[in-house]
């Protein structure tokens, strides 16, 4: 197992002792690379972050509360009916 780690792959082997070939597409490539002097970088307004972050938590405790609310109603209105159709 430890002979098949210190082998080296077969693709070196093959180019051991060539000279490195010239990039024939280097040749006729122009590239210029431009970098601005100054960056703006934009972000965010936390205070408008603060408002979302007290109504994400204010908003889950109102609808439980009227969930609290509504259900027993929904029950109680499903029970009569049910009430009335076998009483």
């Amino acid at each position: 197992m430890s002979s098949e780690l210190e082998k080296e792959p077969e693709h070196v082997e093959a180019n051991r002792g060539s000279e490195p070939s010239d990039n024939p597409l280097a040749r006729g490539l122009n590239i210029t690379v431009s970098i601005p002097e100054t960056v703006e970088i934009r972000t965010v307004n936390a205070s408008v972050l603060a408002d979302y972050e007290v109504w994400s938590s204010y908003l889950p405790s109102c609808l439980m509360r009227l969930w609290g609310l509504l259900w027993p109603t929904f029950k109680a209105s499903r029970l009569r009916t049910v009430l009335a159709l076998h009483g």
